[in-house]
Parts: C-alpha cells; sequence; structure tokens
C-alpha cells in the first residue's frame, strides 16, 4: 500500500495522433517519426478504420494520407472529422501536394498540409503553426 501512495500522479499521457495511411509499410515508418516527437499513434489502414479509432479513443489529432485506394478517401475523412469531431484538428499529408490541393483542403477544414515523406521536426514544426 505505501507504493501506491507514493505513485505519481501528476503523469500526464502524451498527445495520441490517429495516422491514417493505407500503405502498411508508410504507416509504420510515419508511427515511428511521429513517435520521436512525443506523440502515442494509433494506426488506421483507412478513413472507415480511423472513424472507428475516432469514436473509440480520445484523439488529439488526424494525420491522414490524401490518396487511398478510392482517390477522395482523404478528403471524405477530412470532410466527416470536420463535421462529427470539429475540435480534432485534421492534417493531410500526399507525395504530390500542390498549393493548389492544399488550398482546397485548408478551405474544407484542415489545419495544415504536409508533403511525404516528412520528418519528426517538419512534423513537429506544422502542428506547432496550428491555431487550435
Amino acid at each position: 500500500m505505501a507504493a501506491a501512495a507514493n505513485r505519481d500522479t501528476t503523469h500526464i499521457e502524451p498527445p495520441t495522433v490517429c495516422l491514417v495511411d493505407d500503405d502498411p509499410i508508410m504507416g509504420f515508418l510515419f508511427k515511428r517519426v511521429i513517435q520521436r516527437s512525443g506523440y502515442n499513434v494509433l494506426i488506421a489502414s483507412g478513413p472507415s478504420e480511423a472513424v472507428l479509432i475516432l469514436a473509440d479513443h480520445k484523439v488529439d489529432l488526424v494525420l491522414s494520407d490524401l490518396m487511398m485506394p478510392n482517390y477522395s478517401d482523404g478528403e471524405q475523412l477530412l470532410a466527416c472529422v470536420v463535421q462529427n469531431y470539429p475540435s480534432v484538428p485534421v492534417f493531410i499529408m500526399s507525395g504530390n501536394m500542390t498549393p493548389d490541393v492544399e488550398g482546397k483542403l485548408v478551405n474544407m477544414g484542415a489545419s495544415g498540409c504536409l508533403e511525404k515523406p516528412f520528418t519528426a521536426e517538419a512534423f513537429t514544426k506544422l502542428i506547432s503553426n496550428d491555431n487550435r
């Protein structure tokens, strides 16, 4: 009992990212990069799995690939999160991010966009610019 009384109750869990990528190898690599930034990561292989994660877990932000098997998957997930989880920022990543696409996504409600592949520093800089 004495050990339980000395337990540190001020421990705060790190923020949780829902990482959405249909490529399991990329998901694993990006998970490691994001964890280096001090985040917990829950991986979803697509938008439907991400919606289940959002329903079952406290998620602090979503980082989703734009182009998955269905071209509009990233956009559809963005619209779903903006509508159903408006306090959760969504960041979209793509290997083909153009200023026009980025502008469209931000107008749809994305908090920001990230070019793939990315570093832990680029991820941290992007989310630190989020004006939640």
